[in-house]
């Protein structure tokens, strides 16, 4: 089954611009692992950042997450984090593409 991943946390400000090119750095090896259906990070003016990511099912996502690429994005992020991360999983029943209205 198809899983969502939600990832948010908190930086300072002034380390947006750090955090934004270490995912950047990472998210085309991040893409291009099996079963990666999408890899997208938001960030705001407040310090707070989301990373979306889609995966074709949880043994894909276990395997990013024993990678090296994860440990190594981990490593880079996890000292300009002021709190914990949160993360949140969903099981995709059905996928919107578009919504009219």
């Amino acid at each position: 089954m198809t899983q969502l991943q939600v990832v948010s946390f908190d930086v300072a400000i002034g380390d947006l611009g750090e955090v934004k090119t270490c995912i950047d750095a990472h998210a085309r090896q991040i893409r291009a692992r099996q079963g990666c259906l999408s890899y997208q990070r938001y960030l705001d003016n407040s310090g707070a950042v989301l990373v979306f990511q889609t995966w074709e099912c949880s043994a894909d996502f276990d395997a990013y997450r024993a990678s090296a690429e994860f440990a190594a994005l981990n490593a880079s992020l996890k000292p300009l984090m002021i709190a914990p991360p949160s993360s949140l999983t969903y099981d995709v029943v059905a996928r919107v593409s578009k919504v009219n209205g």
